[in-house]
């Protein structure tokens, strides 16, 4: 077994986020400050005092970047347990909605003296196999011209099964059922704002994934060459959008080749699919003259088991739409072969740390005269 531990992953182009959403009935709970006058100042789940037996919905979003990560994993990769913590005073931290009938409360929104969370998971791996388990805790301190705390949690739930001990991974809407505690106390300027606290049983758990790019476009710094302009039959050029939740993104535009090796190469048109790590690398070139950026190519990414099967994916739509990348102005410049290298990598790792990539060269005719000569050789890491 193996215990890994990260902290902070600074300087990612994409940032992680997990997204946890709990349902149920609340079990107990008041709603507004009973002893105040008149009684029931802040309010903030409706009219009604008592909220017992009000479905609720609690969604927590998790960034990968933020907090201390551990990981506990077998020789195969496989991870058994991980968690991720956020110490008291954490510059930044996760954010929550809790939906209570007809109101609503958000946690991590406001100024904050500080704040902690916890978020847990197990589950049976290759190398020892504990109960399934998922646990979160949450508690802040605000600040400014605010005052009081709230917190949720602690709580551990046990579902029957989980796919896997990573906490960052996905879960299917999976039945549950457990108790835990939530407060809510907020102030102004010496005035109660909100007030309740109760309990809470949970019923159902699902755990989603999503990703936040802070991209430029993804032809900057490439869409002219000794005063050439390179663009699309219609002008336009290819951009990453500056938030997305996409399959995989551009993180190098170099590489050292001595790391990595050639699986295969796609002349003109055509799909190739391999199963490697979660980073991959290209080379594209063509012989066309004079260069151009009108040659593209897709990739999409599904993460794989050990044994080679597909694991479970919990993303939106737009997850699933292979990624567009130009293949930069390549072909024969002034006396030599103009030759781009990129390097993407997937944003939904998996457990195994394998992912099966699909690259395909689609028919482009209509985009260049010089088509027949383009090529794209397809790198995995040695």
């Amino acid at each position: 077994m193996v215990w890994l531990s990260v902290i902070g992953l600074s300087g990612r182009a994409c940032a992680l986020q997990v997204i946890v959403t709990v349902t149920g009935k609340v079990e107990s709970g008041t709603n507004g400050n009973p002893d105040s006058t008149p009684p029931g100042v802040g309010k903030v789940f409706g009219g009604a005092a008592d909220l017992t037996g009000q479905s609720f919905t609690l969604t927590l979003n998790f960034d990968t970047s933020q907090g201390t990560s551990n990981y506990g994993t077998c020789s195969d990769g496989s991870v058994y347990n991980s968690s991720n913590v956020g110490a008291f005073g954490a510059a930044a931290g996760p954010t929550a909605v809790l939906q209570i009938g007809g109101g609503s409360y958000s946690f991590g929104t406001l100024p904050l003296s500080g704040d902690t969370w916890t978020i847990t998971r197990s589950a049976p791996a290759a190398c020892t196999s504990p109960y399934s388990e998922i646990g979160f805790a949450w508690g802040e301190h605000y600040a400014g011209n605010y005052a009081g705390a709230s917190g949720l949690g602690g709580i551990n739930m046990y579902p029957a099964s989980l796919p896997s001990g990573d906490w960052r991974s996905s879960v299917p809407p999976t039945a549950v059922n457990a108790t835990f505690h939530f407060t809510i106390t907020l102030s102004q300027n010496g005035t109660l704002l909100t007030y309740a606290f109760g309990y809470l049983l949970a019923s159902s758990i699902t755990v989603g994934r999503s990703a936040t790019c802070n991209a430029t476009p993804i032809d900057e710094g490439l869409v002219s060459n000794g005063g050439l302009v390179f663009s699309d039959p219609e002008g336009r050029r290819r951009p990453e959008p500056k938030t997305c939740s996409r399959n995989n993104m551009l993180v190098s535009r170099s590489f050292d080749s001595s790391g990595w090796h050639v699986v295969d190469r796609i002349i003109s048109t055509g799909e190739f699919t391999v199963d490697a790590g979660e980073q991959i690398a290209f080379v594209s070139s063509s012989d066309a003259a004079p260069p151009t950026l009108q040659f593209y190519f897709t990739a999409f990414a599904y993460p794989i088991k050990e044994d080679g099967t597909n694991e479970d994916v919990l993303e939106t739509p737009e997850w699933f739409v292979p990624v567009e990348y130009p293949g930069g102005p390549v072909g024969s410049g002034v006396g030599h072969l103009i030759e781009q290298q990129l390097v993407i990598q997937t944003t939904f790792p998996s457990s195994a740390h394998k992912q099966r990539w699909t690259l395909k060269v689609p028919s482009q005719e209509d985009t260049h005269g010089n088509f027949t000569y383009y090529e794209l050789d397809i790198y995995v890491p040695n």
